[in-house]
């Protein structure tokens, strides 16, 4: 982490540079970060004592309690779902070349992004729904991917902010660390065609994922499982 302030001269108000890596802070930390700063500098500002709200579980208690969770008999039990013969059959991904490579290093990105009124549309449909923003994202992809490919099953790592209350125990409400999950869930369409049938088909199966995929990483990296990874 590197902080930095700028004073831009006289007259001008001061600029405060925060530099946090990736690896100790994620999405959900920075507001925890700056509310807190806020609130340190408002009291001192009045000659106050800095009091901040009472800390929540801490990183390292969380590493460890995820530790005591992937070698638990709860945790073996997912593996039936991890490890269903289902997600061996599901192929690769189709490369651009003869001979060409899937992996990371040659991949490229596409970036699409949704007009101001297109998002409030699609906000405003979801409101009173049963189905969320990531159902229609994903619903989107596989979409795109089955009419890509001709297939109908694929492997697809969505990522998660990892702060789901799975244990009584943990409370990550205000814990600073990266707790981003990715769990590769398996997506097979069937015989599905219009999009209002795939997004069920997708939301049920998103659905079925244990622990929003928290014990995926857990029993890949903590325990040493042979779980497969995503198409893409």
């Amino acid at each position: 982490m590197r902080v930095a302030l700028f004073d831009l001269g006289i007259g001008q108000s001061q600029r405060l540079l925060i530099l946090v890596h990736h690896l100790v802070a994620d999405g959900f930390s920075f507001p925890i970060l700056l509310e807190d700063l806020s609130t340190a500098y408002q009291q001192l500002s009045h000659g106050k004592t800095v009091r901040l709200p009472a800390k929540t579980t801490s990183l390292k208690r969380w590493i460890e309690r995820l530790v005591e969770y992937a070698r638990s008999a709860e945790a073996r039990e997912e593996l039936a779902y991890w490890l269903a013969d289902s997600r061996s059959h599901v192929e690769s991904l189709p490369v651009d070349y003869p001979g060409g490579s899937s992996q990371e290093a040659f991949t490229a990105s596409v970036r699409q992004v949704l007009s101001m009124p297109e998002t409030s549309v699609l906000v405003g449909a979801l409101r009173n729904s049963e189905f969320q923003m990531e159902d229609v994202l994903l619903t989107a992809l596989v979409q795109v991917l089955r009419e890509w490919t001709g297939k109908t099953s694929f492997l697809i790592m969505p990522l998660g902010h990892g702060r789901e209350t799975m244990f009584e125990d943990i409370d990550l409400s205000r814990t600073v660390g990266w707790l981003n999950t990715g769990a590769s869930v398996l997506f097979e369409l069937g015989e599905a065609l219009q999009p209002q049938d795939l997004l069920r088909i997708v939301k049920a199966q998103l659905r079925r994922v244990p622990h929003a995929g928290l014990g995926y990483g857990a029993l890949r990296y903590l325990v040493v499982c042979k779980l497969s990874f995503a198409t893409n």
